[in-house]
């Protein structure tokens, strides 16, 4: 480590919290360990900054390094400022959802329509089997009924 990196630390103030400054000072210690002062960068207005100190010399300390940042993506970082305001989360979220949820809709009608086609299909073939079976019947019924004969002419 050296000034100017930016660390991620655990600190107490009113309550613990993960908090991620830049190194201003680093102080060895006469027993051992450093002093760590940190800093950061949203400096106010009056210029006056609050600055944390890590002591790694004092066992079981609340005050904790976690680790060093090594790279960043800035892209990644426009995503979660979008993503911090409400046209962000309309952009990044709703969109998307109502998408879906139209697609899904249209899937839906998609198998719904589908399905009473289908169901149509087979009320016609129903029909035209009982149609036919209905045809046939009608002929057997003529072809057993004796035919007329007419009375021969009286002679």
């Amino acid at each position: 480590m050296k000034v100017g990196d930016v660390l991620t630390f655990r600190y107490t103030y009113t309550q613990q919290v993960t908090v991620t400054h830049r190194i201003d000072k680093i102080e060895k210690n006469v027993n051992g360990g450093y002093s760590i002062y940190l800093s950061g960068d949203n400096k106010n207005d009056d210029g006056g900054t609050m600055t944390q100190l890590i002591d790694t010399s004092v066992p079981d300390n609340t005050n904790y390094v976690i680790g060093k940042v090594t790279g960043q993506n800035y892209l990644l970082g426009l995503l979660l400022a979008l993503m911090a305001s409400p046209v962000g989360i309309i952009l990044v979220v709703i969109v998307p959802c109502v998408i879906i949820i139209i697609l899904e809709i249209i899937k839906i009608v998609g198998v719904l329509s589908a399905d009473r086609k289908k169901r149509e299909e087979e009320e016609k073939r129903e029909k035209d089997n009982e149609i036919e079976e209905l045809r046939r019947r009608l002929a057997a019924l003529e072809n057993t009924q004796p035919t007329e004969t007419k009375p021969d002419e009286e002679e």
